[in-house]
């Protein structure tokens, strides 16, 4: 799964539809910022259940398939 470019495209969604900005989505996720920051850099990756959150509080929903996994 390519984790780094779902949270692109969700953060830049929740940008543009919502005006909510890293720091936001941050917030309302529970997510450190330092921790999103990681993963847009490949330094790190999320669990299934932290980048569920941070979808989520883009206002998106984040679907996996098994063939994802």
């Amino acid at each position: 799964m390519q984790y780094d470019i779902i949270l692109k495209e969700a953060l830049a969604i929740a940008k543009s539809r919502k005006g909510l900005c890293r720091k936001d989505v941050a917030e309302k996720s529970g997510v450190s910022i330092n921790s999103i920051d990681r993963w847009l850099k490949c330094k790190s990756e999320p669990s299934i259940h932290l980048l569920t959150a941070v979808v989520n509080a883009c206002g998106l929903q984040l679907i996996i398939g098994l063939e994802d996994l």
